[in-house]
């Protein structure tokens, strides 16, 4: 016997448009979510706790999947106010569309929502300039191919943290012995490196230093401290102990 859905079967349509998009796999089921919370206008409030917990994910890939969605005009964003106390957020209203509608900046009326303090806490979100990628960018130390570098960037950040990529990066420069803080020369591309998924590398574990003579005070001394020694750190981190100039007499 062939199996029939019922009316105690619970579903949500997801139309090809979004399932066959160039949007990541959360984002599919992010929408799959809001579409079965939404009326029978398309108009849903769930808050972004519930979200995350209907599809098994973080709240902050809520916030990505969202911004994919809205970027690919899959959905609407309305931020919405507490009627008794305008400074309260409410959770956001969201409009899900089956197929990408021509764009309108122009927020729809909320019912009992009492004016917001400004237009820009109204409007429908607009897709967010790659800011991050600039940041990024600034701080890698070989600046080749950017154009490539800024692809690889996009397809990377779809699944992972920009602020992670951003950490990893100062991390590797700052620690010897890693990609990122060798010559110049042996760099490699910043398209190559996000490839390459080097963000996730692990780092070198860091030799510990036996402890010496000169790190304990053996007199009074306004430059060194009383240890006879002066502690100079270069531009990769390592330090270098020379004597202190004012003490050398009685070294």
């Amino acid at each position: 016997m062939d199996y029939e859905i019922s009316a105690d079967d619970y579903f949500a349509i997801i139309p090809e448009t979004v399932l066959y998009a160039d949007i990541s796999h959360i984002a599919v089921r992010i929408y799959g979510v809001l579409r079965r919370h939404a009326d029978q206008t398309g108009s849903c409030h769930p808050g972004r706790a519930r979200i995350a917990k209907l599809a098994r994910t973080s709240s902050s890939s809520v916030d990505r999947a969202i911004q994919e969605l809205v970027q690919q005009r899959f959905i609407t964003v309305h931020h919405r106010r507490n009627p008794d106390n305008p400074q309260q957020m409410l959770s956001n209203r969201y409009v899900i569309h089956s197929t990408p509608p021509v764009y309108d900046d122009t927020p729809l009326p909320l019912v009992g929502t009492p004016p917001p303090a400004s237009d820009e806490e109204t409007k429908a979100i607009e897709p967010e300039p790659n800011n991050q990628f600039d940041e990024w960018w600034q701080i890698y130390p070989k600046k080749v191919n950017k154009q490539q570098a800024l692809k690889a960037w996009k397809r990377h950040t779809k699944n992972i943290d920009p602020n992670d990529i951003i950490k990893a990066t100062r991390k590797q420069i700052a620690t010897p012995e890693t990609p990122l803080s060798a010559d110049h020369q042996y760099i490699p591309y910043p398209a190559s490196w996000l490839n390459a998924g080097s963000y996730e590398n692990d780092l070198p574990a860091q030799a510990t230093e036996p402890a010496r003579q000169y790190d304990q005070p053996t007199h009074h001394c306004d430059r060194c401290d009383g240890t006879r020694h002066i502690i100079n750190t270069d531009e990769k981190g390592r330090s270098y102990a020379h004597p202190c100039p004012k003490c050398s007499d009685t070294l």
